[in-house]
C-alpha cells in the first residue's frame, strides 16, 4: 500500500488534532459556529508562540491562553467588564495572539513575491476605464428599473461587497498584503457615519472613509515587521477583537447592538428610494473603480507592485517599503469604511451580526476566486457574495469549497484568466491579419540582422 504524500500526511494529522481537541472541549462548552471559530483563533494563536513548528513552545502558549482565560474570570472586576469588555474571554486570545505576532523576530525581505508564472493582467488605459464606469453606473440604472424589490436590493449589496472586494484589489492584489479584516474596517466606517449628524450626512461619508484610514494606519504601523501569514494572523486578531470588544458593546453602539443610518440627499433631491440608492451605489462602484486604475497607472502604483514582486530589490532602489505599506493600508481601510457606510444607507441598521469575522474571510476568498488584480473580478466578487449571501442559504458551505478548489486550478482567477486568454486570442489574431513580408524585404532583414 502506498504511503500517503507529506501534504495528505500532515492534513490528516492536523485533522485528528481538531477531532481531539473538540471532544476534550465538548463536554464543558456548546458547541456553535462562534465557539469553533474562536477555538480555531485561540489555537493559532498558541502555535504562533512556536512559531508554527515548535511543539513545547505551542503547549506554553496554550497553557498561557487557558490559565489567563480563568483568571480574567476570577480576578477582573465585573463593573469592569460589563463596561468596557463585555466579553473578555473571548478577546483575550485576540489579543494574545496580536501582541504575539508583534513580538515575533524581524522577517527578512523576500527577494521574490508573485510565481514566475503569474501575469498581471494589463492595466486599463483612461478611456477604458472611464467606458467601464459607464456601463458600471448603466447596470445600476437597468437593475433600478427592470429588478424586483428583492433582487434589487441584492445588486445593490453586491455593489457595496464590490467596493470591499476593491479595497482587497489594492492591498493583496497589487501590494501584495493580507487583511483578514475588512469588515472590522466597514464597521468602523458604519459607526462614524452613524455618529455623524444623525447618520444622514455627506459628512459622515468623509467621516467613515477618515477614521477608518486612520485606523487602518494604527492597526498597519506595529505589523509592519511580518509579512505573510502572520500578517494575515495579525489582522484576524484585530478583526475578532473588534467584533467582541467594539460591535457587540452597548456602550459603543446601542442596546440592539447596531447603529441607525439614513439615506443621503442631494441638496433638494432625496434619495431615500430603493431605486435610486441602487444607483448611488453602482455610482460609488464606478469612482472607486476609477480611483484603483489610477492609482494602478501612477508612480504609487508601479511601488506597490515593485512590493508584492520583489519587497527586497524594493527597498534595495531605495523605495520606503515600510511607509508604502502604511499607505496601501490606509487607502484600502478608507475604501472598506465607505462601503459599510453605503451598506448603512442601504439597510438602515448596521449591527454586529453584519460584521462577523467570517465574511472577511469569504470576501477575500470571492476576490481571490474572480480575480483579485483586476476591477471585473472585484465587480463578480461583490455580486457573488451578495447572491451567496442572500440567496445561497444551505448551500454555501459547498460554495465555498468550490472557490477554494479554484484558487488551486485557477491562480489568477475567473475573470483574470478570460481576459489574459481574450488579449492572447486578439493578439494572436492581430499577428495572423499582419501581411507577410516579402521576400526582398525578408532579405533585407536578414542582412540587417547579421549586420
Amino acid at each position: 500500500m502506498n504511503p500517503l504524500p507529506p501534504a495528505a500526511a500532515h492534513m490528516s494529522e492536523a485533522a485528528f488534532a481538531l477531532v481531539f481537541a473538540l471532544l476534550l472541549v465538548a463536554p464543558l462548552a456548546s458547541m456553535d459556529q462562534t465557539l469553533l471559530t474562536l477555538l480555531v483563533v485561540s489555537g493559532y494563536a498558541a502555535a504562533v508562540v512556536g512559531r508554527l513548528r515548535n511543539l513545547p513552545l505551542t503547549f506554553l502558549g496554550a497553557l498561557v491562553i487557558g490559565v489567563g482565560e480563568q483568571y480574567v474570570i476570577a480576578y477582573v472586576p465585573s463593573s469592569f467588564s460589563s463596561t468596557w469588555l463585555p466579553n473578555e474571554t473571548q478577546a483575550l486570545p485576540m489579543v494574545f495572539l496580536f501582541l504575539v505576532v508583534l513580538l515575533l523576530p524581524q522577517d527578512r525581505l523576500r527577494t521574490a513575491g508573485r510565481q514566475a508564472s503569474q501575469r498581471l493582467a494589463k492595466v486599463a488605459d483612461l478611456p477604458a476605464s472611464l467606458l467601464g464606469a459607464v456601463l458600471v453606473v448603466a447596470g445600476g440604472v437597468a437593475a433600478a428599473a427592470e429588478l424586483g424589490v428583492t433582487w434589487r436590493t441584492t445588486v445593490a449589496e453586491g455593489f457595496i461587497f464590490g467596493i470591499i472586494a476593491l479595497s482587497l484589489t489594492v492591498l493583496t492584489g497589487y501590494a501584495g498584503q493580507v487583511s483578514l479584516g475588512q469588515f472590522a474596517f466597514a464597521g468602523i466606517g458604519a459607526f462614524a457615519m452613524g455618529k455623524v449628524f444623525g447618520g444622514g450626512s455627506w459628512w459622515g461619508i468623509a467621516a467613515a472613509v477618515g477614521l477608518s484610514a486612520a485606523i487602518g494606519v494604527l492597526v498597519a504601523l506595529p505589523t509592519l515587521r511580518v509579512r505573510g501569514l502572520f500578517l494575515a494572523l495579525a489582522t484576524l486578531a484585530f478583526a475578532q477583537f473588534a467584533a467582541v470588544a467594539f460591535f457587540s458593546n452597548v456602550h459603543v453602539f446601542n442596546q440592539s447592538n447596531s447603529v441607525m443610518i439614513k439615506r443621503l440627499g442631494i441638496g433638494s433631491l432625496s434619495l431615500r428610494g430603493d431605486k435610486a440608492e441602487t444607483i448611488l451605489v453602482s455610482v460609488a462602484f464606478a469612482l472607486c473603480g476609477l480611483l484603483v486604475l489610477a492609482v494602478r497607472r501612477s508612480t504609487f502604483g508601479r511601488r506597490l507592485v515593485a512590493l508584492a514582486d520583489s519587497p527586497a530589490a524594493s527597498a534595495t532602489v531605495g523605495l520606503n517599503v515600510r511607509a508604502t505599506r502604511l499607505a496601501v493600508f490606509g487607502l484600502s481601510a478608507g475604501m472598506a469604511g465607505l462601503a459599510g457606510a453605503l451598506l448603512g444607507t442601504l439597510q438602515g441598521p448596521v449591527g454586529a451580526n453584519d460584521l462577523q469575522l467570517l465574511f472577511s474571510l469569504v470576501i477575500l476568498l470571492m476576490t481571490v476566486v474572480w480575480g483579485v488584480r483586476t476591477m471585473s473580478g472585484a465587480l463578480l466578487a461583490g455580486m457573488a457574495y451578495a447572491v451567496l449571501q442572500s440567496h445561497a442559504g444551505t448551500w454555501s458551505g459547498l460554495v465555498v469549497g468550490v472557490g477554494v478548489l479554484l484558487i488551486g486550478r485557477l491562480p489568477e482567477g475567473v475573470a483574470g484568466t478570460a481576459l489574459a486568454a481574450l488579449g492572447d486570442a486578439v493578439r494572436g489574431e492581430r499577428r495572423s491579419r499582419a501581411p507577410a513580408p516579402t521576400r526582398a524585404g525578408a532579405a533585407v532583414e536578414q542582412q540587417a540582422h547579421v549586420a
